[in-house]
């Protein structure tokens, strides 16, 4: 109720106010939020999420779409500038008759508010809330051994899965951005919908949060993660100038994917499609990598250049003889891109051309990887960060009524000679990622402090399995579908609370 009030109290000051340069300010300030929260509509079909505030100095990668958007924010100012200088002709007269009209006014306005539609400046307040409430959250103790672990529950072995137990393999994680299992198909991704028919392809599975860096990370370390980045490199810094003690520290208390090969003997690495310097490379570099490798090209690389630059660091990894594991992010399908290179049909649908545009770089850079000696021991893993973003354009592009930031993505695992199945996750979500590769590796006696479990544990009785969480929001993930969890339900409180707890356990 307290951004409800707070909306109440400028509104009648508005309403109200006789002091014209007041008003003036007042009344710029709630046009602005609501030009704001009607340009993010037109972008996502929602208003103004906690998400996209910590999310805001990665606004280059919608590239040209931001265009739009600031068009759309100077053009709705622009109308109520004109707007604000006919109406200053109109004197304004205090009196009985328009008080009660200003009064009547202002009480539909609050009964719609509260039974009809949450109005743009309520949901600002809202955001606002939100946003102080995530940046101060600290509680006030954690017994951070309810989080360790001792092994990994390893089940691979109960599939006939055809992976040789002594061979050591090389690892390669490819993070698809933002994109949901609904958009494979035969005609839009031939190649990802040949490779999951002829790899181990599970279904059923949820993203468990988002977005990009809260995604990867997520599933690196099989945790939650409130904010996205670290609060003390959140700025462009060159990674290379930063002393290895403070980047390796700043989460000193998490174990991840990178961290736990590192001590077994891997070169971990991760391929970026940022140029250095940047705030995305500074993030990756913390979660345990031994190196990030950023193009010189001091843009955004596209999907082709940037498969092109992945092979390029596979092939120089491959002439170091020593088993590796590379993480790689593909940024071309991210929300508000367009295909720069190929394009679907008569190329006016974003979303097609995109998707199909990524398929067919995909596409050639497997056919490389198999024509490779690294193929013969390698674990080739294709996932996402997160879902595809639920705008109106994707729902109706693929005929889709999903309406939040969690939904089914696609996880394949492919190697040479892998037996092809499909695992059903049963509406569990990627908290299960990092354990699955270690169950796949056979690295099951590690210290850790994974919130998921193997893919291959049929009898899952990990409590987060079926929790995902945007920001301060839970939902739940079942044969239903995705609901919003209450946060007041008793069944959950216990389960939710030790997610805020792990929360500031993995800052």
């Amino acid at each position: 109720m307290l951004p409800l009030a707070i909306e109440s109290i400028l509104l009648m000051f508005i309403l109200i106010c006789s002091r014209s340069t007041i008003l003036t300010i007042f009344l710029i300030f709630a046009i602005t939020i609501n030009a704001c929260q009607l340009a993010n509509i037109y972008s996502t079909g929602e208003y103004l999420a906690s998400l996209t505030v910590f999310n805001i100095n990665q606004f280059h990668d919608i590239g040209s779409h931001i265009f739009s958007i600031i068009s759309i924010i100077l053009g709705y100012l622009l109308l109520y500038f004109v707007d604000f200088i006919v109406s200053r002709k109109v004197k304004y007269i205090c009196n009985i008759r328009n008080i009660l009209s200003i009064c009547i006014v202002f009480f539909i306005i609050l009964y719609c508010e509260i039974n009809i539609i949450t109005f743009p400046i309520h949901n600002f307040v809202n955001t606002a809330h939100d946003v102080v409430k995530i940046y101060t959250y600290k509680p006030e103790h954690i017994n951070k051994e309810i989080f360790i672990r001792n092994k990994i529950p390893c089940y691979s072995k109960d599939y006939n899965i055809n992976i040789q137990e002594h061979k050591e393999y090389n690892v390669i994680i490819l993070f698809m951005e933002g994109t949901s299992y609904r958009v494979l198909s035969e005609e839009i991704t031939k190649n990802l919908w040949d490779l999951k028919n002829n790899s181990i392809n599970i279904v059923n599975y949820f993203n468990h949060t988002a977005a990009t860096f809260n995604g990867i990370r997520g599933q690196l370390i099989s945790g939650y993660q409130l904010n996205p980045g670290v609060q003390s490199l959140n700025s462009n810094i060159d990674i290379t100038t930063v002393p290895d003690f403070i980047l390796k520290n700043t989460y000193s208390s998490v174990v991840s994917l990178p961290t736990i090969l590192n001590d077994l003997g891997y070169n971990t690495v991760f391929v970026s499609p940022h140029p250095n310097p940047s705030v995305f490379n500074s993030w990756m570099y913390t979660i345990g990598f031994n190196k990030i490798y950023a193009h010189p090209k001091n843009m955004n690389l596209t999907d082709k250049e940037m498969y092109d630059f992945i092979y390029q660091n596979l092939q120089q990894l491959s002439k170091e003889k020593k088993k590796f594991f590379l993480g790689a992010y593909i940024l071309g399908t991210h929300h508000g891109l367009d295909s720069p290179d190929a394009k679907y049909g008569d190329g006016s649908n974003p979303y097609l051309n995109k998707f199909y545009n990524h398929d067919i770089w995909f596409g050639e850079f497997l056919k490389k990887l198999k024509s490779s000696t690294l193929y013969d021991n390698t674990i080739l893993v294709v996932t996402t960060d997160h879902a595809t973003h639920p705008s109106p354009e994707f729902k109706q592009t693929f005929s889709s009524d999903v309406l939040y930031f969690v939904d089914k993505v696609p996880f394949i695992i492919h190697y040479k000679g892998v037996n092809p199945m499909q695992i059903d996750a049963n509406y569990r979500n990627s908290l299960s990622m990092t354990p699955t590769v270690l169950d796949l590796l056979q690295i099951c006696n590690v210290k850790n402090n994974f919130l998921g479990n193997s893919i291959f544990m049929q009898q899952d009785d990990s409590k987060f399995a079926h929790i995902s969480n945007i920001q301060l929001t839970f939902y739940k993930t079942d044969a239903s579908g995705v609901q919003v969890i209450d946060p007041n339900d008793p069944a959950y409180r216990e389960v939710i609370g030790l997610i805020m707890d792990f929360f500031h356990f993995a800052r």
